[in-house]
């Protein structure tokens, strides 16, 4: 199987720190009413079982950025804006005898045209079908395949695509590691640009997401395709 996560690797050389250009991070929150409102809006005739919350609000958030890159950043309408979907294998089926981490990224592949010219109800149907499509051990297996044979004295591979992480079921508002306020806080790096985080806000019943944009433009046009459902 192709994987381009592993297949485009890391130089070896470190960028110089001073070419690290730098955004700016915004959080939009979902309510619970305002989630369903989306889940109901996507859910296809026909199919008895609806989708996700996070699968409506994940194929929303990647409209957004196909939209970005392509009528802000210029890129064009032929470009692959792949999803990359963070799979936790420990729950299913790796958790016996093994301690540590078992999370693979699969690939979810469209075009800047796929992606804005369709209706969000494509979109979600397209995330569902290439997951419940797919073998996940086989991936796995060929996935660590291709770790064994390219990935060599250190290379890592680069962060292709799009990257969402959902951090929802996780009690981050207990949390209390013991650091007190940070020493320092500064504008993030442009690399997380492709990667968003969807986090829980259990005391307000809704979720937040994490986005960084590089420039107002590309805050405006990803905001104008989900305002209808951010508080």
């Amino acid at each position: 199987m192709p994987h381009k996560l592993i297949q485009a690797r890391k130089r070896t050389e470190q960028p110089e720190t001073t070419r690290l250009h730098r955004g700016t991070a915004t959080r939009f929150r979902f309510t619970m009413g305002a989630l369903e409102d989306l889940r109901a809006s996507v859910s296809l005739p026909g199919q008895l079982e609806r989708c996700s919350r996070n699968v409506a609000l994940v194929a929303l958030l990647w409209k957004g950025f196909a939209r970005v890159r392509l009528e802000v950043q210029g890129l064009p309408r032929s470009h692959e804006l792949d999803l990359a979907v963070p799979m936790n294998m420990r729950t299913r089926g790796l958790s016996e005898g093994y301690m540590g981490n078992g999370l693979c990224r699969l690939s979810v592949p469209a075009t800047l045209q796929e992606l804005c010219d369709n209706q969000l109800c494509y979109v979600v149907d397209k995330i569902k079908r290439t997951l419940e499509g797919l073998d996940l051990w086989e991936s796995l297996q060929s996935m660590m395949d291709q770790i064994e044979l390219h990935l060599r004295n250190g290379l890592t591979p680069y962060k292709v695509g799009l990257t969402m992480t959902s951090l929802v079921a996780l009690p981050f508002y207990d949390t209390d590691c013991g650091w007190g306020s940070p020493t320092y806080v500064g504008r993030p790096s442009q690399h997380l640009t492709s990667s968003c985080i969807i986090m829980g806000h259990p005391m307000a019943q809704a979720w937040n997401v994490l986005v960084v944009f590089s420039s107002l433009g590309e805050h405006a046009c990803f905001q104008e395709t989900i305002a209808k459902y951010i508080s």
